[in-house]
């Protein structure tokens, strides 16, 4: 299923306009903006055990060096951190982390951890937007644009990116323009609760709208939340869930192709489903596959679902693939050695119900 939702879709579609949606989306576009200035001056407290900031406890913050040289020497020095603090890579199989790094207490997150080259060009003027961690998939539904700083109630599982090189280069800026207060560590937790969390909500949004828009599908409800701000937000729920409505009913009228199906479905921050669903361009192997398809699953779920259900017919050699794909998938047993037997049920019982689907 790794071979999914890369580049552009062979037949493209275009996608999915109406009113609400417009609205809905103009609307997070002020909402986004507003959360994330307020944390960048009002950091949100973030443990000292976590991760994201430890991690960075261990590089060496070289001023002298030009961006580009400062993130090819952070790349050097990532493998062993990388297995030092149980994140999954390549060249790692990682494990679940029970109690979650930033989804709450009673979750169970995975890092895939990569070094994928990014953009350092005019990064004096564009740093505050670097977004180095940003959630592959997670389980919640909250629309009120959360600051995911691991407090959060209720069970449930992530899976979330980490891009160490960009982690540190946006931390050297942020040491540039910010004086330390109470030594490096102070620092480094003021810097991921004000710029790092905040920056991951564009993620976040999308993969809480998804979650809604399957459950929709599905026929399920979805609870309301109180605002985790100490300011007004709008309430967008009402709008969304006609939103979803409205989507999944377009669904049985258009694509028998998966891909092509996540093109044309939305999201509220980013472009589409299809990039939702990306992953890092990281080399995949039987370190890291297990973590991928677990990320991937629930997407792959709701896409079948829809395109089963559609009055146009399937594609039957796309779903040939995802078959072959989870059958691999279920008999690799990597997902029962992280240490989560929670996760790695989750993680075979989606296998299967997906299995039942394209069987």
């Amino acid at each position: 299923m790794y071979d999914l939702f890369k580049g552009v879709p062979s037949r493209k579609t275009s996608p999915y306009v109406f009113p609400d949606l417009i609205y809905v989306r103009r609307s997070y576009v002020g909402m986004l903006e507003d959360v994330k200035s307020y944390y960048r001056r009002n950091p949100k407290q973030v443990d000292g055990k976590n991760i994201l900031g430890n991690i960075l406890l261990h590089i060496h913050m070289r001023m002298d060096l030009d961006d580009r040289s400062f993130a090819a020497m952070v790349e050097d020095v990532c493998d062993p951190l990388i297995k030092a603090f149980g994140m999954t890579s390549s060249i790692s199989k990682g494990k679940s982390h029970v109690g979650g790094v930033t989804l709450g207490a009673a979750t169970s997150e995975v890092i895939i951890a990569n070094t994928e080259t990014f953009d350092t060009t005019d990064l004096k003027q564009t740093w505050r937007e670097l977004q180095p961690f940003r959630y592959l998939y997670h389980s919640r539904t909250d629309l009120n644009l959360p600051i995911m700083n691991n407090t959060t109630p209720g069970k449930g599982y992530g899976v979330a990116s980490l891009n160490i090189p960009m982690l540190a280069v946006m931390y050297r800026y942020w040491l540039r323009h910010h004086v330390p207060q109470d030594g490096p560590k102070d620092s480094i937790y003021r810097f991921i609760g004000g710029f790092v969390l905040p920056n991951a909500i564009d993620s976040y949004l999308d993969i809480a709208f998804f979650n809604r828009l399957a459950r929709a599908a599905q026929g399920i409800g979805t609870p309301n939340f109180p605002i985790a701000h100490p300011f007004y937000l709008t309430d967008m729920a009402p709008r969304i869930d006609r939103v979803c409505t409205v989507v999944n009913g377009a669904s049985a009228h258009r694509s028998k192709d998966i891909e092509q199906l996540a093109w044309a479905t939305p999201v509220l921050s980013g472009e589409n489903l299809f990039h939702t669903a990306g992953i890092p361009r990281d080399p995949v192997t039987r370190q890291n596959e297990w973590a991928i398809i677990l990320a991937r699953l629930p997407y792959v779920k709701y896409l079948v679902s829809q395109v089963l259900s559609t009055a146009n017919g399937t594609d039957g050699a796309e779903l040939g693939k995802v078959k072959i794909a989870l059958l691999e998938a279920k008999w690799d047993n990597t997902v029962g050695t992280i240490g989560d037997p929670e996760l790695a049920r989750i993680y075979k019982t989606q296998v299967e119900q997906v299995l039942a689907m394209v069987s």
